[in-house]
């Protein structure tokens, strides 16, 4: 939204000169009139709101009359709520916030050398304009927690010179990294304390000089950052980037209910987000979105229909639409625009309601994370219901049906064999323990703990389950296939660079680089050795680092990879 410098006639005699508009607010005797007049030179007096109706806008003017001392701004009776700020070259802004139209006044008090004070009141208009932007964002990614991504913007056909260009999301400065041919380059970083709402869009504010007139840009972007707001994008991650490929797709979304399909995919996220095993393995997630909107928001593209107890999608189908837009994915859901409650086989899952949100999370469980379900079934399970289309899985790690303790796979959670929760005679419920039930059946089945995400959604994960959530990632990561040299064996007399490719540094795991056993550098991404002197063995150990792995205790090892130099 560009804006545009009006001066009203009504406005420029108010603004001029010592008399209208002033009064006298000192207890003392009036000193001598000042021999330089008052007065304002008012660069813009009309804010204009662009077309979703957030105000953008900004008022500037500055003092004349050098022999005034101070000045003071008050703001009164702020239908756009607006803000005032004064700049370095001593110039004072307003700038409304709010989405109100209307007239709007501050004051402006003069004080001389601590004797005189004058107030000047200010009106201005707030008005509403369609306009041209002033940029449009070309691409980004919002960035997991801790993690970094790049934001670019380009300025929307500009008339002059472009100058004076400053950028923050949310209130706070982006970090600038270039300018090549009209584009924009911001740095955007969340750190490791960050408080997310998924759920509300981000606000950035592009200000700039074009030319002698001053801009601002206001654009509210969610979660995804797209360039665009339909088709097929990436809104955590990339396409090329080792790590977990999800897409989900929309189902009975007309093209207008694209906001609520933002909503609801925000609101999945949030739903689990809390949960320390999914927030740290997140940052090795590629999130892509397919919307494809629907004529009629009550017909399905996807489900089988009534054949199936709970809710069963046609997976040929489902998987021919992700693979026009994503050719490489490791799993597809579906997010439906539905009150209906349910889940199947991890493709459908139902987040448009706000206490169901967990359900595809709990979807995710099974094919992510290899995990069972952990509630069990006092009915026969038909051929055609939801559970039956459930890919079977091998060796869950939270489930066992065998009944000692120690055989458990996940015995190395369990505290005191001698109390085992969950077992005759258990002195509590509480921990790691054996408790009958589960994996949907009548049959005797057990689970880790009395329940967790894969019993009931909105439950935590458990100890167990958080540890398969970790070990999940790892084989999406493809660190045999990221480490270079390819070439293991390695003929040379020069020094060579050893490294991973397309990895990053994680709260999971660091890396070790040993040199013929020896420890020669921690948690790098690349080494470099070593110069001709013989025969010499390179190794790159992932060590996992975080206490929800007990699984690989003493050593932490999550992989090794060895290079042999002759």
């Amino acid at each position: 939204m560009r804006f545009r410098s009006v001066f009203p006639p009504i406005l420029a005699a108010v603004l001029v000169g010592c008399g209208g508009g002033s009064s006298d607010t000192a207890d003392s005797a009036p000193a001598p009139e000042p021999e330089t007049p008052i007065g304002f030179e008012l660069e813009t007096s009309v804010i204009e709101l662009v077309e979703d109706g957030v105000a953008n806008g900004m008022l500037e003017f500055a003092v004349e009359g050098a022999q005034y001392s101070s000045v003071s701004v008050s703001a009164t009776s702020l239908p756009g709520k607006g803000r005032l700020w004064l700049e370095e070259s001593g110039t004072f802004v307003y700038a409304p916030e709010a989405d109100q139209t209307g007239a709007d006044s501050f004051e402006v008090q003069l004080s001389s050398k601590g004797q005189t004070s004058r107030t000047f009141r200010i009106p201005i208009q707030i008005e509403p304009v369609n306009d041209a932007p002033v940029v449009e964002v070309t691409e980004g990614n919002f960035p997991p927690v801790g993690r970094s991504s790049v934001l670019s913007f380009r300025v929307v056909d500009p008339d002059s010179e472009i100058k004076d260009v400053h950028a923050d999301l949310d209130g706070k400065s982006l970090t600038p990294m270039s300018v090549d041919d009209g584009l924009y380059r911001y740095q955007i970083q969340l750190d490791n304390q960050a408080s997310v709402d998924f759920r509300e869009p981000l606000v950035l504010t592009v200000s700039l000089r074009e030319g002698n007139t001053r801009l601002e840009d206001r654009l509210h972007l969610y979660r995804s950052l797209p360039g665009k707001r339909d088709g097929a994008y990436t809104i955590m991650g990339s396409a090329d980037k080792p790590g977990y490929d999800l897409v989900l797709l929309s189902d009975q979304y007309t093209a207008d209910q694209l906001p609520l399909f933002h909503r609801d995919i925000d609101q999945f996220l949030q739903a689990k987000l809390h949960e320390p095993a999914i927030n740290q393995t997140l940052g090795h997630w590629n999130l892509h979105v397919l919307f494809a909107p629907v004529e009629d928001d009550s017909i399905s593209q996807f489900l089988i229909g009534d054949v199936c107890e709970g809710m069963c999608g046609d997976n040929e189908l489902i998987e021919q639409t992700a693979r026009t837009a994503f050719s490489q994915y490791d799993q597809s859901m579906v997010i439906l625009n539905t009150e209906q409650r349910g889940g199947a086989a991890g493709v459908v899952a139902v987040t448009s309601r706000v206490d169901v949100e967990a359900v595809g999370w709990h979807e995710l469980g099974h094919l992510y994370a290899n995990l069972a379900d952990e509630y069990d079934s006092r009915a026969a399970i038909s051929e055609h219901s939801a559970l039956s289309s459930k890919p079977q899985l091998a060796s869950p790690p939270n489930v066992t049906f065998d009944s000692e303790p120690r055989n458990a796979p996940w015995a190395h959670w369990i505290e005191n064999f001698d109390d085992v929760p969950g077992t005759e005679n258990a002195s509590s419920d509480q921990g790691v323990g054996l408790f009958l039930g589960a994996d949907a059946s009548a049959a005797m089945a057990y689970r880790p703990t009395f329940t967790s995400m894969m019993r009931s959604g909105s439950d935590p994960l458990g100890p167990v389950n958080s540890e398969a959530w970790i070990l999940g990632i790892y084989p999406y990561l493809d660190i045999e296939n990221a480490a270079y040299p390819a070439e293991r064996t390695i003929q040379s007399e020069a020094s060579v660079v050893f490294g991973l490719e397309g990895l990053s540094y994680s709260p999971l795991h660091r890396f070790q680089w040993r040199v013929d056993g020896v420890i020669s550098a921690e948690n790098a991404l690349s080494f470099q050795c070593c110069e001709a002197n013989g025969s010499r063995i390179v190794q790159l150990e992932v060590i996992s680092t975080t206490p929800m792995v007990r699984l690989l205790e003493p050593e932490n090892l999550v992989d090794t990879i060895s290079w042999t130099l002759e």
